[in-house]
């Protein structure tokens, strides 16, 4: 038992390091619904983007009696370029379509995504 324990806490270390190394978090400017409606208005203005779906995480929270700061999941991507780039990567698959977190602490918002998916580092084995 103590190994098992051991092994998951290992795994959290360096999935938690890991996240860490290609999070990118910005703070942004604004309430948080004006954040949030601004990032959708700029990704649904763009033709080439499609917003495949938003999770608001605090509104489930609320759903199951639990209560949160504000976050949203934006879920997006370009069809035709991520179809292209899987079918030449497959393994990639796995990181698309991309997302963008808008998210509240206590007076600030934030913008954050994870790197690996706009630039492809951190996907050595993408073959």
């Amino acid at each position: 038992m103590k190994k098992i324990l051991f092994f998951f806490g290992l795994l959290l270390f360096l999935f938690a390091r890991d996240q860490e190394t290609y999070l990118i978090t910005e703070e942004s400017k604004g309430d948080f619904n004006m954040v949030l409606e601004r990032a959708i208005r700029v990704l649904d203005s763009n033709p080439n983007i499609k917003i495949f779906t938003i999770i608001d995480h605090a509104k489930a929270a609320i759903e199951r009696n639990k209560m949160m700061q504000p976050s949203v999941v934006i879920v997006f991507g370009n069809p035709t370029v991520g179809t292209d780039f899987m079918n030449k990567y497959p393994k990639f698959a796995i990181q698309l379509p991309l997302k963008m977190l808008i998210s509240q602490e206590k007076d600030k918002v934030f913008v954050s995504y994870i790197k690996s998916y706009l630039d492809g580092k951190g996907s050595k084995n993408t073959s």
